[in-house]
C-alpha cells in the first residue's frame, strides 16, 4: 500500500514503509498499542501539530477500555517512517495503565537506560536509532526540552560532524518497543515533540487528544 507522511497512521507493524523512500508502505510519526496476538495496533496516536515542545497525546480509559484483558498482552511501539521538514519524532513521559510488570507503568528513561524498550528498527549506516540522552545538543544542533527530568528519547546520530541534517534526511525507519504489559484500565499517554502533524487520521481506533 502506498502511503505518505501527513496520510493514515499504520494498522500494525508490517504496514509501516521499510525506509522512509520506500515506494510501498505507510509513512508516519507517531505509536500505536501493539497487540501481541495479532501483531496489530489497536489504538494509534501521533501529533496535531509541528512544534519543539512536547505534547501530551492521550488515549482515554474509554477508548483503551474494548482492550483490556487478562489474556491479551500488549506493547506500545513508537516509529518514525517520514522523512522531510519536520521529519523527526522525539518522546518523553510515556505512562500506561498496565500490569507486568507492576501497574501504572511510567517510562521517564531517567534512569538513563532504555527502561526495556528494545529497538525493533533502525538505520545501523547513518547510524540512527531512538536513544535516551540528556544531552543539550549534538554537534551545534539543540535539542528539545525534555517533558520532564533531563532525559528523553531521540533519534541520534541527530546531527552529523559535517553538518548533515540527519534527522530529516532519507533513513531506514524507527521502531522501538516498550516491554510487554497488560493493559489495565485508565488513560495511556505518550509525550511527543516535532513530528510532521497528520492532516488526517486512519486506523482501526484513533480516538486522543491532545495536552
Amino acid at each position: 500500500m502506498g502511503g505518505d507522511a501527513h496520510g493514515a497512521l499504520p494498522e500494525s507493524p508490517a504496514e509501516l514503509a521499510i525506509a522512509t523512500d520506500a515506494e510501498e508502505g505507510v509513512k508516519a510519526q507517531g505509536f500505536g498499542v501493539r497487540r501481541l496476538s495479532d501483531d496489530t495496533y489497536v489504538v494509534t496516536g501521533a501529533r496535531s501539530t509541528n512544534d519543539d515542545i512536547y505534547q501530551a497525546i492521550v488515549i482515554s480509559a474509554e477508548d483503551l477500555a474494548p482492550f483490556v484483558s487478562d489474556t491479551e498482552t500488549y506493547t506500545v511501539d513508537v516509529f518514525d517512517s517520514s522523512a522531510g521538514g519536520w521529519g523527526w519524532i522525539g518522546f518523553d513521559n510515556v505512562k500506561i495503565p498496565g500490569k507486568l510488570p507492576p501497574s501504572n507503568l511510567i517510562y521517564d528513561f531517567e534512569d538513563g537506560t532504555s527502561q526495556g524498550w528494545t529497538t525493533v528498527s533502525s538505520d545501523e549506516t547513518l547510524p540512527h536509532a531512538f536513544t535516551q540522552t540528556n544531552e543539550p545538543s549534538e554537534n551545534g544542533s539543540t535539542f528539545p526540552v525534555p517533558a520532564s527530568g533531563d532525559y528523553q528519547m531521540l533519534p541520534i546520530v541527530f546531527e552529523a560532524e559535517d553538518g548533515t541534517n540527519v534527522r530529516d534526511n532519507s533513513h531506514q525507519s524507527l521502531i522501538i518497543r516498550s516491554p510487554e504489559f497488560i493493559l489495565g484500565g485508565g488513560e495511556l499517554s505518550v509525550s511527543m515533540t516535532f513530528a510532521m502533524a497528520p492532516s488526517r487520521v486512519s486506523s482501526r481506533k484513533s480516538a486522543f487528544r491532545l495536552f
